[in-house]
């Protein structure tokens, strides 16, 4: 029996759904009888005089994100651990950030040679997605960061991120579902492959 915590990743569009179905799948996954945690977003935290969107902010919060996943194995037996924008997202703004010219190849290349930390390697990653539009209508209309053409363009640039993943994932787009069945695939895919890692249900 393999002894580590799963750990699942989510990841993707401004209000494609990440912290509702986080919240929303957590105890269903401890009604099958697993212990688990939440991970909350290290962006939420990050000092204020720390430039958000810049090379040290996400620096920053990759390093945060190790130091909590590591905390939360010591503070209790979990099966399981989600993880809201960790290692996977880390890298795909550090991938968003160099194809913008906003931070060097050597920076860029740093930050990629942290992989080897492999506790904030996440073992599943989901990855939420939603249409300009409906984001932009979901948050109540446009403000200084989502807007429909910075929705699109971020849409665009995570796509070509999401090929180069290698480890197990599932990418959806929630424009035209109900949360509840947003739930209900992204459990189902959580539990098949916990099992399929080796990891067993009570």
């Amino acid at each position: 029996m393999n002894m580590r915590p799963y750990v699942v990743e989510f990841l993707g569009t401004p209000e494609a759904g990440k912290t509702t179905s986080i919240h929303k799948i957590a105890p269903i996954l401890k009604e099958h009888g697993l212990n688990v945690s939440i991970v909350q977003e290290s962006a939420e935290v990050i000092p204020k005089h720390i430039p958000k969107g810049s090379y040290d902010s996400n620096l920053w919060m990759h390093l945060h994100t190790l130091e909590n996943i590591i905390s939360v194995k010591y503070m209790g037996d979990f099966d399981i651990i989600l993880v809201y924008r960790g290692y996977i997202d880390n890298h795909f703004w550090m991938y968003k950030l160099f194809h913008e010219r906003k931070c060097s190849l050597e920076q860029y290349c740093s930050m990629l040679e942290l992989h080897f930390v492999q506790e904030i390697v996440p073992d599943l990653l989901i990855a939420l997605t939603v249409k300009g539009n409906e984001s932009v209508s979901r948050r109540g209309g446009e403000g200084k960061l989502v807007t429909r053409s910075y929705i699109e363009s971020y849409n665009q640039k995570f796509d070509e991120f999401y090929k180069l993943i290698s480890i197990p994932k599932l990418k959806m787009d929630t424009t035209n579902i109900t949360q509840d069945n947003v739930v209900s695939v992204l459990t189902d895919c959580i539990l098949s492959n916990y099992v399929s890692k080796g990891f067993c249900l009570d």
